[in-house]
């Protein structure tokens, strides 16, 4: 599928931007084969606590937190695949904890609509919601904290 601007688009990033795109897309990849993948259960892990409450907004977002959440977006919405968000969420869990900057916490929620339960998945940083639109989650539930699981079979 062609698109067109999209070359435009790419050489009107900034060089950090344009590193930072790449590296997205890889994580958008890799966490795509993750989820597609991984058993059925094996892909999240519960959190020590296990609880769903919502963590308090501390500080300001660090700069380099946006700009992988941009990154991981333009790779969502411009890169070779169109992402669900638990594919989004995964991948920027992992962005993060690369780059050292841990504290991301991937949330899934639920909410009722039209006689079924619809799910969601994004991820909190510092209690600031991080999705394509953090307006998206507001409706949703969560269900418990979760993080990525190791690659490691447990014993």
């Amino acid at each position: 599928m062609r698109r067109p601007g999209l070359l435009r688009r790419l050489t009107r990033l900034r060089p950090r931007d344009l590193t930072d795109f790449g590296r997205a897309q890889v994580a958008v990849l890799v966490a795509h084969w993750l989820v597609w993948r991984r058993p059925t259960g094996r892909l999240l892990a519960h959190t020590a606590d296990g609880s769903p409450r919502l963590p308090e907004r501390s500080a300001p977002i660090p700069p380099e937190v946006e700009r992988l959440q941009r990154a991981v977006n333009r790779a969502s919405v411009y890169g070779l695949t169109r992402p669900l968000c638990l594919t989004r969420a995964v991948a920027l869990v992992r962005l993060l904890e690369a780059r050292g900057l841990g504290g991301g916490m991937l949330r899934i929620g639920v909410r009722w609509e039209q006689g079924a339960f619809v799910a969601h998945a994004w991820v909190e940083y510092q209690g600031a919601v991080l999705d394509l639109d953090p307006r998206l989650s507001r409706p949703f539930v969560p269900l418990t904290d979760v993080r990525v699981a190791s690659s490691e079979r447990p014993s």
